[in-house]
């Protein structure tokens, strides 16, 4: 069973712990399992189930048993030839904006 998290945990789960936090950033980034949990953020596994158990308790995660399905491709990359360069389009903007020309001094 994997799990991840829908939001984010109030103060009083975490309860300031950098474990329980650590936990929580792993699960909103991509489903896990305990032992995965247990392996990413260096804490004992009795902690990870027992932290799982607390979110799934409050309806905070959502419980997926596709371990066995392959992770979702990346999305192609979009052509960066097509579009302008950051600093350049900002630029181009900001003079839109004023209403400078686009001569060059």
């Amino acid at each position: 069973m994997r799990f991840k998290l829908r939001r984010w945990p109030p103060q009083v789960l975490l309860r300031g712990d950098p474990g329980r936090i650590r936990m929580a950033t792993l699960l909103s980034r991509r489903a896990l399992g305990a032992a995965e949990l247990a392996r990413m953020s260096d804490r004992p596994p009795e902690e990870s189930h027992a932290f799982l158990h607390v979110l799934q308790s409050t309806g905070l995660v959502d419980a997926r048993t596709d371990a066995l399905a392959p992770p979702p491709a990346p999305a192609a990359p979009e052509p960066t030839a097509s579009k302008p360069s950051f600093g350049r389009g900002l630029i181009a903007s900001i003079r839109r904006r004023l209403g400078v020309g686009n001569s060059a001094t």
